[in-house]
């Protein structure tokens, strides 16, 4: 899940014994950890244990702002610190996860080279939404809708058949 640096994010999760929803107990607490740092973080944080009043479903409300130690361009787990479940230590459990403005890289390979999976969609996703074509010409825009990405050749003006990158 990919939200914007500031935004608050419900999430949520269950907690079972043999396949039953069962409470989350014993004083339980969250904390984020930031990418693969091991400084936990417990500001913005607010857990709810048996969620509207439902064994088992529990939520995390995730105030993701700057004053509370979140920043754009990371990875937050969500982590149990505290808790039981069935009288068993639910302690380390990794509950979800987020990701704060990760957004796709404005930037694609050299033609002929190997994209990224990110390279990949933000190809395809531009692709589909922001082209434009002339002749045997086909220009890929970026997000701004003006600036060009690359540019494909077709094989024919009026009736093509194939689709090559040009630049």
């Amino acid at each position: 899940m990919d939200i914007t640096l500031g935004e608050t994010h419900d999430l949520k999760f269950e907690t079972t014994v043999n396949g039953v929803p069962t409470t989350l107990a014993g004083t339980p607490t969250v904390a984020a950890y930031i990418d693969n740092g091991t400084t936990e973080l417990t500001a913005g944080l607010t857990l709810t244990a048996d969620f509207d009043g439902r064994a088992g479903l529990h939520n995390v409300r995730i105030a993701a702002t700057s004053a509370n130690g979140y920043a754009a361009g990371t990875n937050v787990q969500i982590v149990l610190t505290a808790g039981t479940v069935g009288g068993d230590s639910v302690v380390g459990r990794i509950v979800g996860a987020i990701n704060i403005e990760r957004e796709l890289a404005d930037s694609i390979p050299a033609d002929g080279t190997r994209p990224t999976m990110r390279q990949a969609l933000y190809m395809l996703t531009q692709f589909m939404l922001e082209r434009s074509v002339s002749s045997t010409t086909v220009t890929v825009r970026k997000t701004d809708g003006s600036t060009a990405l690359f540019t494909l050749t077709l094989d024919n003006a009026t009736t093509p058949t194939s689709i090559t990158r040009a630049s």
